[in-house]
């Protein structure tokens, strides 16, 4: 495959996902960390040497905020699997470029600067703004549907002659199942609030709970299901001789089993 050559790119993960030609630098995260002893590096170069393309893979290389094995496979970096395991995207990274920042004197320059932090910090209330309106809305719709839903269900099952409403009413499946809303909801929205390009880590964590707690729900809910319907089968005079409590005990382990899997 031909590279094509990014003149201008500054930005390590784009720069690799473009397939751009790159000369591979990344042996000096690991000289840096495990064979320097500095409080402080110092790197000078002329301009358009790439100083900020090289700052910027360090960035992509530590921020826990990023996954980044896919732009750093195939670089020497990876060669050093422990190293790897130990220093890529497990710290919070403070990154701050002055390459866009280009002014006559010190004062314009500064808000030039701050500028940019403001806008960095913009992203990060953001994203919390928009955690907080998440949290709301579950709230509101697990609300909703335990205490508006769940009554109007207890009603009609009151005005009803079956015994089976009743019974899923006194079992509380319905409240079984009201959990299983709010979570799916959390699961879908929680990109919004935590961007994948941005923090990978604690979306991927987040939603892995997510899934654990909707697997786990539904578990919940079948197993009283089928409890109530063996419940319902044993009430039948007809049914008495024709025990079902085994079937469904061994329907009940592959349920748990494959929900373990899972």
């Amino acid at each position: 495959m031909a590279f094509k050559v990014g003149v201008g790119k500054s930005d390590f993960a784009a720069l690799r996902k473009a397939g751009n030609y790159y000369v591979d630098k990344t042996e000096l995260i690991y000289k840096l960390v495990e064979e320097m002893d500095n409080e402080v590096s110092l790197f000078t170069r002329p301009r358009r040497f790439g100083k900020t393309l090289m700052v910027s893979m360090f960035e992509n290389f530590f921020n826990i905020r990023k996954d980044s094995a896919d732009i750093f496979k195939g670089l020497d970096i990876v060669k050093h699997t422990d190293f790897c395991d130990r220093w890529m995207n497990k710290y919070p990274v403070l990154f701050v470029s002055f390459k866009d920042v280009e002014a006559e004197n010190f004062s314009d320059a500064y808000d030039m600067l701050k500028a940019g932090l403001v806008h960095d910090s913009a992203n990060i209330w953001d994203n919390l703004v928009v955690l907080l309106l998440l949290i709301v809305i579950t709230v509101g719709i697990d609300y909703t549907c335990r205490y508006i839903f769940l009554e109007l269900f207890k009603r009609f099952a009151q005005k009803t002659k079956n015994q089976w409403d009743d019974l899923i009413v006194e079992r509380k499946i319905i409240n079984k199942l009201m959990h299983l809303i709010p979570a799916i909801l959390v699961y879908i929205m929680l990109p919004l609030a935590l961007p994948k390009e941005e923090m990978p880590t604690l979306l991927g964590i987040l939603q892995m709970v997510c899934s654990v707690y909707i697997v786990a729900v539904v578990l919940r809910f079948i197993n009283a299901s089928l409890n109530l319907l063996l419940e319902i089968y044993n009430r039948k005079e007809s049914m008495k001789n024709k025990p079902l409590k085994g079937f469904v005990q061994i329907i009940q382990v592959i349920m748990f089993f494959v929900g373990g899997i899972i």
